[in-house]
């Protein structure tokens, strides 16, 4: 993706798309290892190598830390900014929406028309070779972005945003690694 525009506006635009890369999904901890446990316990295929009880604990442990590693990901939020072009920054995710959870039909479908894709773009960089291609107005400059998305391109953000930051010229060239 490649930005144009004035150069004071892309540094305004590139702080402003900066955040963490995280969705804080509500998640459920208890549907989570009861899933686990279910699994766990009905295991097919061979003779199962935990008790009922070892199966729960099992459940109970994989609950734990999932919780925690969503813990430690909300803890990052306002925090650490890695990700140089954040959609959840730039397009939110309504609260009401984040309470569904990252699977639920309704959640999906807002993803889809407000993004354009079911989860944040992944490997985000900003790309050094973004360069005018052709000589720029003084005091103009361009931004470059890469990405990768698991479906198609998150076009509905990308007109969003543009609309938000309407004297930047956004351009999305998808590359298709098939």
């Amino acid at each position: 993706m490649t930005i144009k525009g004035l150069s004071a506006e892309l540094e305004a635009f590139a702080a402003a798309a900066r955040g963490p890369g995280i969705i804080p999904w509500e998640i459920n901890g208890a549907a989570i290892e009861e899933d686990i446990f279910i699994r766990a316990v009905s295991h097919t295929g061979g003779q199962r190598s935990l008790s009922v009880a070892g199966c729960r604990i099992l459940a109970r442990q994989f609950r734990d830390r999932i919780e925690a590693r969503e813990a430690r990901a909300r803890d990052r939020i306002g925090v650490s900014r890695p990700c140089p072009f954040d959609l959840q920054v730039l397009v939110p995710i309504p609260p009401a929406i984040l309470a569904l959870g990252h699977d639920h039909p309704t959640a999906l479908a807002w993803l889809s028309r407000h993004w354009g894709i079911s989860d944040l773009p992944r490997q985000v960089i900003v790309r050094p070779d973004a360069g005018p291609g052709r000589r720029q107005k003084i005091g103009h400059g361009v931004l470059g972005y890469g990405f990768f998305t698991a479906e198609t391109s998150p076009r509905p953000a990308l007109i969003a945003i543009a609309e938000a930051w309407p004297d930047l010229k956004f351009q999305l060239l998808p590359i298709s690694t098939d």
